[in-house]
């Protein structure tokens, strides 16, 4: 039923990839060269940064659309973000939660109206509502009742109401 997206795309995987992420993170400097040491990984790639330059070189590939996290002066990129798959969820998202607010106030609004009709029975079934015949019938049910359970405590017999 529910379709699955990947937002990640099983990238840097050729040495066409890896080339274009080294030339990104050497960009955090023009003085001396940035990236030590590179390689493709099964996930990805991992680079070899000079220290004074981690943090530039990280924002720089980041902003190139990789996902990275820096692991001891090593960038490890895993792959770029799908911008178009990541925009379909959020809207797939978004319509979900739309549908989701509106099954919310149709039931608040039910939850109003059995409470609403519970008002209106516990109202209509006040003593002042009801007929003088049901009234009597019910005090005779009750004194029937009360009587049953005295003789009952008596004479230990069965009673029949």
């Amino acid at each position: 039923m529910s379709e699955t997206i990947t937002l990640t795309r099983p990238m840097p995987i050729t040495n066409e990839d890896l080339a274009d992420i080294i030339a990104t993170a050497e960009m955090a400097s023009t003085a001396r060269p940035v990236v030590l040491m590179s390689r493709l990984c099964r996930s990805g790639a991992i680079l070899h940064v000079h220290g004074f330059h981690i943090g530039e070189a990280r924002d720089l590939v980041a902003a190139a659309g990789y996902t990275v996290r820096v692991v001891q002066e090593r960038l490890v990129v895993t792959g770029a973000i799908d911008r178009l798959a990541q925009a379909l969820v959020i809207r797939q998202l978004q319509a979900r939660c739309a549908r989701l607010e509106d099954d919310l106030d149709a039931a608040e609004h039910q939850v109003q109206e059995i409470r609403d009709a519970c008002a209106d029975l516990e109202y209509g079934l006040t003593e002042a509502s009801l007929p003088d015949e049901v009234r009597e019938r019910l005090v005779q049910l009750q004194e029937m009742q009360e009587r049953a359970e005295h003789a009952q405590d008596d004479e230990d017999m069965p009673v029949l109401i």
